[in-house]
């Protein structure tokens, strides 16, 4: 009786009743455009917010470099806030609106940056090549460059840019690409620089390394085959059609604190390559957000408690003790002690913002390259954060990758294809 005269009540007022369906989908509509506001509002704190674990850092950085995408959401979320509103729902419609809002100005912030970094380094940025694009081309051989001695296992590399035949007896340039990992992680084929490099006529052999464990520290053994790889390279130049005085050094993080110090320690005998052609010598040698002073990177405050991404844990790992227990490690495996007027060209390009190697690890080699009279170029990113090039496309890759190639020019001048 009730329903019915509720139904009778509706009627005398001209209304009537509302389909399910209706209903239903008005309240898909207010949680989806609540959803979206709440998605929008957490990509936007990890721009700006330090990610208080790993896993969400990694997040972090993939929002900071494609912001635009966010830029994109936040705008179709203003788009969800009108049509909430359009059905009566105007709480949410303003709490998605709001949201929106917020991330559409947050996401405006890489933006900025990248634009004013592009400006100071005179590169210019292509919206075509913003999004990430798989990595071009392939290794065209797997190699042994250093045979097991009982203690470790071979050492393999991966060749690219090598096309048959014809590339022999032509005096290309080559790069020896070096990955990161903390030390501990990590191997050869990880990154895309090496079908770029290959593609703009470098020949690139990208290498495993000894990682080290708790039990075990790899600051020498890694270096060391470091060089024996460079060594390699040049004992094999004429295979490959390398030109073995036109060879330069390459790696990011980790591996660009072993290209650093493989490049500037070729005459430390407590540094030696592992194998006898160990003629280390290159002509340049290049860094993405590397460490060059391990005790400074020591007294750096903890960021996470996971001893995997602590690095302080890291860097004790690798060296096999703390500053106090092994000071002279931390010293000879900084690649800040080895600087000199011998040290070749180099290139560093750090975030202003790496929550986990700070800048002023490069700008503190900067300043002892200028002072020993090297060549060098320092890259700042303004608002980049550690491994702002594992996805690739966005602008601070693009003003590395630029940068970087106009650095590799001048001092390996590439044969073009």
């Amino acid at each position: 009786m009730r329903d019915e005269r509720t139904r009778r009540d509706q009627s005398d007022r001209g209304l009537r009743p509302r389909p399910p369906r209706r209903r239903i989908a008005r309240a898909l509509l207010r949680g989806a455009a609540l959803a979206w506001a709440v998605s929008c509002l957490a990509g936007g704190l990890l721009i700006v917010v330090p990610d208080p674990n790993p896993a969400l850092y990694i997040v972090g950085v993939a929002f900071t470099e494609f912001s635009l995408v966010l830029t994109t959401a936040a705008v179709l979320g203003l788009g969800f806030a009108a049509l909430t509103a359009s059905i009566g729902a105007r709480v949410i419609a303003g709490i998605t609106a709001a949201a929106s809002v917020a991330a559409l100005v947050v996401s405006m912030i890489p933006v900025r940056d990248g634009l004013q970094t592009a400006a100071e380094q005179g590169v210019t940025l292509s919206l075509a090549r913003y999004l990430p694009r798989p990595p071009s081309g392939a290794p065209a051989h797997t190699l042994t460059y250093l045979r097991a001695d009982g203690s470790s296992l071979d050492r393999r590399l991966e060749v690219w840019g090598v096309d048959g035949s014809s590339s022999v007896g032509r005096g290309n340039p080559a790069v020896v690409l070096i990955h990161g990992g903390g030390w501990d992680r990590g191997s050869r084929g990880g990154s895309s620089l090496a079908g770029w490099l290959a593609d703009r006529g470098y020949v690139v052999f990208d290498i495993d390394y000894q990682l080290a464990t708790p039990s075990r520290p790899s600051w020498q053994r890694a270096t060391g085959e470091v060089k024996c790889a460079v060594g390699w390279v040049k004992h094999h130049a004429p295979r490959f059609g390398v030109d073995p005085d036109r060879i330069g050094l390459l790696g990011s993080s980790a591996g660009g604190h072993l290209a650093l110090l493989a490049a500037y320690s070729t005459s430390e005998s407590r540094l030696p390559a592992r194998c006898h052609r160990g003629d280390a010598e290159v002509r340049a040698v290049a860094a993405l957000y590397p460490v060059t002073d391990l005790r400074a990177l020591y007294a750096t405050p903890t960021r996470w408690s996971d001893w995997s991404s602590d690095i302080r844990g890291l860097a004790a790992r690798f060296v096999g003790g703390t500053p106090s227990m092994v000071p002279d490690r931390y010293r000879i495996a900084s690649p800040l002690t080895h600087v000199g007027p011998g040290a070749p060209p180099t290139y560093l390009a750090h975030g202003t913002d790496d929550q986990v190697v700070p800048i002023s690890q490069s700008l503190q080699l900067a300043g002892g390259l200028r002072q020993a009279g090297v060549p060098h170029r320092v890259v700042p990113l303004r608002g980049a954060n550690h491994g702002f090039d594992l996805f690739g496309g966005g602008w601070n890759t693009q003003i590395t990758l630029s940068t970087l190639d106009d650095f590799f020019d001048t001092w390996l001048a590439p044969v073009p294809r």
